[in-house]
């Protein structure tokens, strides 16, 4: 075989290498998508008992903090947060959805770690002093994955509130109405961030994009 023809033949290995590794990252970035969608579904149906399948099952670090609720460590704690979170599903008029759009995600190298950053526009029907109320709730989604036996699961669910609203005052007027803690709830650690819309100052919403992984 002639040499340019040995050159043609590495050229076009190393295209179909690279087309390989862009069709991998593909898949992976398409199933991270759908294990959120799926999450977010699950969550609006009240399937709350389904959520904590979606995490990883043989890690010790996987974690969970929505708002103002503290950090929960560990699979069991994981649990923990979405039985106190069903106490209220059962109720007539109750409604729960939070959706994730607009996501940043970033894979490892090695394809078995991944962070995701969503916005979360959500509207939510919740008891206030026993009367039923409609809120506007807003947050973004601050995700980590990891890939367990092959498959993509949530290591961590960070959620950031930017507000919940009474639908008929607004953010302006009432940004936060009230607390995500639930009664029988202990986390591990404190809250680590907790900076919802101030009407009065300018408001940042952090976490920003995630950042590429350095391996």
């Amino acid at each position: 075989m002639a040499s340019d023809e040995i050159a043609e033949l590495r050229k076009e290995i190393r295209a179909l290498r690279e087309q390989v590794e862009d069709l991998s990252y593909l898949r992976d970035h398409n199933e991270i998508w759908r294990l959120t969608s799926r999450y977010t579904h699950l969550y609006y149906m009240l399937r709350n008992d389904e959520c904590p399948d979606l995490f990883a099952q043989k890690r010790d670090d996987v974690f969970i903090e929505i708002f103002d609720s503290g950090v929960f460590i560990g699979l069991e704690q994981v649990k923990t947060v979405y039985r106190a979170m069903t106490q209220n599903t059962t109720r007539p008029g109750w409604l729960q959805q939070h959706l994730a759009v607009n996501p940043m995600i970033e894979i490892s190298k090695d394809r078995q770690r991944a962070r995701g950053l969503w916005h979360s526009p959500g509207i939510v029907s919740r008891f206030r002093k026993d009367k039923l109320t409609a809120y506007w709730n807003w947050a973004k989604y601050d995700m980590q994955y990891v890939k367990e036996d092959g498959e993509w699961k949530f290591l961590s669910i960070t959620a950031r509130l930017q507000f919940q609203s009474p639908y008929h005052k607004g953010w302006v007027k009432e940004p936060v109405a009230s607390s995500s803690t639930y009664a029988g709830m202990k986390p591990d650690q404190p809250t680590t961030y907790h900076m919802p819309y101030n009407p009065y100052r300018v408001n940042r919403f952090e976490p920003g994009p995630p950042e590429p992984f350095e391996d």
